[in-house]
């Protein structure tokens, strides 16, 4: 019995089409979880250098609590030059990492150094990187009655899924600055309490 190969050549070409068409679905799907993936990262690298800046600004409050009615009126703190007397440079001595710095001054030394760190041009651990800063970060302190509450808001870079609450909990740092959506969608907050003794 003989087969029509002709017949059975099409066949063979139909097949190696849909093939290709199922293989091309599937890298296009990946594409796109790659994607997500990259945007995934971001978004975490971004809570945590928020998490690192809202603990390195507590740790500033409860060595310097003579000054916590000054931290406040300097709330809130959006990204800024590094100025020089803010220490930006791991280790670098400066007159306010001194015993005899007036409170206040070590108040004005550490909001810029936090302006830097928000901008990226200060690194927060050691190390030979700045951590890139937060986009549309800002920081905001709140004096309590015994403590301080610590705000750092940042823009994500996609809205909060379905199940997610964007910033629940937070106060309104940030809040009505424009750049983070229509309706503030992009707004990511964290919100750190403490209390500080000498308050």
């Amino acid at each position: 019995m003989r087969v029509n190969s002709a017949a059975h050549a099409g066949t063979s070409l139909l097949e190696v089409m849909i093939a290709l068409l199922v293989l091309c679905l599937g890298l296009l799907g990946l594409l796109r979880l790659q994607g997500l993936a990259q945007q995934q990262l971001f978004d975490a690298a971004q809570r945590s250098l928020a998490t690192q800046l809202a603990r390195d600004v507590l740790a500033r409050l409860h060595s310097n609590p003579a000054a916590l009615a000054h931290y406040a009126s300097l709330s809130p703190i959006a990204a800024g030059p590094l100025a020089p007397e803010a220490g930006g440079i791991e280790g670098a001595a400066t007159p306010c990492t001194q015993a005899d710095c007036h409170p206040v001054e070590r108040a004005d030394a550490d909001a810029a150094f936090w302006r830097g760190v928000l901008a990226g041009h200060a690194p927060l651990a050691s190390g030979p990187r700045a951590d890139g800063g937060l986009v549309r970060g800002v920081v905001c302190i709140q004096r309590q009655a015994s403590g301080v509450a610590v705000e750092v808001v940042w823009r994500a870079s996609a809205a909060a899924g379905a199940g997610a609450a964007a910033g629940a909990g937070a106060g309104a740092c940030g809040a009505g600055s424009g750049g983070f959506g229509e309706a503030g969608e992009l707004r990511r907050a964290l919100r750190m309490v403490s209390y500080v003794s000498g308050a």
